[in-house]
């Protein structure tokens, strides 16, 4: 666009509210998505792969009469010639729970402020210039930072955070998301009951509140959340790649791989009877040699059943529980990873049916 706001400008005194949208590949000088004199309210949105020139703000950029409130959203390589890759601010901007990843600035590369922010639950990942934040602010709590920006040592904020964040992609919801991935630091950042204000703007884990993708904050009852826009579960601690029972004689060999592991004391498996029930194969936990991982582990154990169905419990070093299944014998559940240095030959068995 030529002028101010790629994709949306406001004047003082208007208003302006954005949902579950997505702005991409806008430009303008300033502002190369949104700029806003007025008071605007952006929410469950993504902004991604937006310019804009020297004045900047990537992503939006709040004039010294704006208002602006960021809440559930993400900020995905924007990128400006001047400053504030994400969100450039001269007026006030309040930023919750929302996720910056690989925007890209001389001076602020997810967000330069010159007046007064706000911040809270929110997670930066550094782009190829700038550091995350630059100027003063406001940390109201866990906000997490690659760098040694964006956070004032408030409860639960950190610096030097490693993240995994995921992709850009489709993880559900109106606007593609970044997800974190295992051993993520934004995991379980929250403890559960937290109720805190951030200038005006509510952040709780306590089943009140939702994600960008309307997933409840947190997902699964009691547990702490996850600091920016996409909550994970953080009671899930293990991801299963791959699981195979296959019988030989009397005996079922019963084989599984885990991509990674968090907090994971070990397993047990589980038989289902022919009346229904569940019945335990293993008299002691199948411990786990990692504990946390995020790389492949493989397991092994055999037994003397008849049974035609399984399942895997996993046992957190907290005693939680959660259960993987139902698997049925001969067929084969995932992809088995092999190490980087072992050579691939020919199975020397037939193959059986992929699931």
């Amino acid at each position: 666009a030529t002028g101010a706001g790629g994709a949306i400008a406001t004047f003082s005194g208007a208003s302006l509210t954005v949902a579950n949208s997505t702005f991409v590949n806008n430009t303008a000088d300033p502002g190369g998505a949104i700029v806003n004199a007025g008071t605007a309210t952006v929410s469950q949105s993504t902004f991604s792969d937006n310019f804009a020139g020297g004045t900047g703000g990537g992503g939006i950029f709040n004039t010294d009469t704006g208002l602006v409130t960021v809440t559930n959203s993400t900020f995905s390589g924007n990128f400006v010639s001047g400053n504030g890759g994400g969100i450039g601010n001269v007026g006030t901007a309040t930023v919750s729970q929302s996720t910056f990843s690989g925007n890209s600035a001389p001076n602020g590369g997810a967000i330069n402020n010159l007046a007064t922010l706000h911040l809270a639950g929110s997670i930066f990942v550094a782009g190829t210039s700038g550091a995350n934040c630059f100027g003063t602010l406001n940390d109201n709590g866990y906000n997490l930072s690659s760098d040694a920006t964006c956070t004032n040592g408030s409860t639960g904020s950190a610096t030097n955070a490693t993240l995994n964040l995921g992709p850009l992609a489709d993880n559900g919801g109106f606007t593609l998301t970044h997800l974190p991935g295992a051993g993520s630091a934004a995991i379980g950042a929250i403890p559960n009951g937290t109720n805190i204000d951030n200038n005006g703007v509510t952040l709780a884990c306590n089943d009140t509140t939702s994600d960008q993708l309307g997933n409840t904050r947190p997902i699964s009852s009691g547990a702490a959340c996850t600091s920016g826009a996409v909550e994970a579960d953080s009671t899930v601690a293990v991801t299963l790649g791959w699981f195979l029972a296959q019988r030989n004689g009397d005996t079922v060999k019963i084989r599984w791989q885990t991509a990674t592991e968090t907090g994971t004391a070990g397993f047990h498996l589980l038989a289902v009877a022919e009346d229904g029930s569940k019945v335990r194969l293993n008299q002691e936990l199948i411990q786990s040699p990692v504990i946390d991982s995020v790389t492949p582990t493989d397991y092994a154990f055999d037994a003397v059943t008849t049974a035609m169905v399984f399942y895997l419990e996993e046992v957190g070093v907290d005693g939680g529980v959660s259960e993987h299944g139902p698997f049925e014998l001969g067929l084969e559940y995932g992809a088995y990873s092999l190490p980087d240095n072992v050579e691939v030959r020919p199975a020397a068995f037939l193959p059986v049916v992929a699931r």
